[in-house]
């Protein structure tokens, strides 16, 4: 196997454009800068979207309930099994050197902010809100859980494009755990594999329908769709002649830049007092389409980095 091949070079598949298959054509020599994304799992139509989505609201509601409770050993249970993964070959590269400890405990304390929300009354619901709110908890700490959680279906699919492709497989003993939806626990896995290179090392192909390179949902997504309006109707001024003045974007802003006030803590405050922001962001949301990253891009960022 040659330096930085892509998947599809290695097992000859002779396709040279994402338009022409279904999954992320990752370099198993390295991570590509990609982050399975929630939002776009929720907004999916295809029936491996339909299911992950099942599998990703139980395993959340499971801890927000938790976390509602404020029952430890099941936030716990629920982070047992969400250490960083490689097989997908996603996320930031090297591996284990961003100091975000991905044991169980360090979950939990990336998640603090998630106990004040609920204990405030910001009634967050859904995986994509907690990037919104919650300090340390962003792109690669919610793409692990999201991979662990749906290892079984990233399996799944990835034997479905082996059997497609004739890519050869091997049964070997390495156990997965993933979210059972039904019984809501963590369940585990064994069975056929994919290996790639020299040590022959497991791969889980990742539908490219559900990933990017940075969430379109996020805090300062959250801020530019509604806290930002509700700000300017909130500083509504007038001038000697009777004339309406409305603050800028740009200038309430700056204006938060210069209080020191991250723009997680702005989201967090503002939704605190008004509640109905969040629900509006959710309207506003159901709205927006096309939202997952083009072929064009895809293409462009695996060859990039096999330079």
């Amino acid at each position: 196997m040659k330096k930085n091949q892509s998947f599809c070079e290695i097992v000859r598949i002779n396709k040279k454009s994402h338009s022409e298959i279904e999954f992320v054509n990752i370099i198993p020599s390295k991570d590509l800068k990609l982050f399975i994304d929630p939002t776009l799992i929720e907004k999916g139509d295809s029936k491996w979207a339909v299911s992950a989505k099942l599998i990703m609201e139980s395993y959340f509601n499971n801890l927000f309930d938790a976390y509602k409770k404020h029952d430890h050993r099941c936030k716990l249970y629920m982070m047992s099994h969400c250490h960083e993964k490689n097989e997908t070959r996603l996320g930031y590269s090297p591996k284990g050197l961003n100091g975000k400890g991905k044991t169980p405990e360090g979950m939990l304390q990336s998640l603090m902010g998630l106990e004040r929300l609920f204990d405030n009354g910001v009634s967050i619901n859904k995986a994509r809100e907690i990037p919104i709110f919650v300090e340390k908890f962003a792109e690669d700490s919610m793409s692990d859980v999201l991979t662990n959680i749906l290892s079984k279906l990233l399996h799944e699919f990835t034997l479905e494009i082996a059997h497609k492709y004739n890519i050869q497989t091997y049964i070997t003993k390495d156990k997965y755990y993933y979210w059972d939806h039904v019984e809501k626990r963590w369940a585990f896995f064994e069975g056929e594999q994919i290996l790639i290179g020299k040590n022959k090392k497991p791969v889980f192909l990742v539908p490219k329908e559900i990933v990017r390179n940075c969430y379109y949902v996020n805090a300062d997504q959250y801020l530019r769709s509604v806290i930002l309006s509700k700000m300017q109707k909130d500083n509504i001024s007038y001038d000697d002649e009777g004339k309406e003045v409305t603050p800028t974007k740009c200038e309430l802003r700056k204006w938060i830049k210069n209080k020191n006030i991250s723009v997680k803590e702005t989201d967090y405050h503002k939704t605190m007092k008004h509640p109905e922001l969040l629900e509006e962001h959710r309207r506003l949301l159901e709205r927006k389409s096309g939202l997952q990253k083009s072929d064009e891009y895809l293409d462009k960022l695996v060859k990039e980095n096999k330079k």
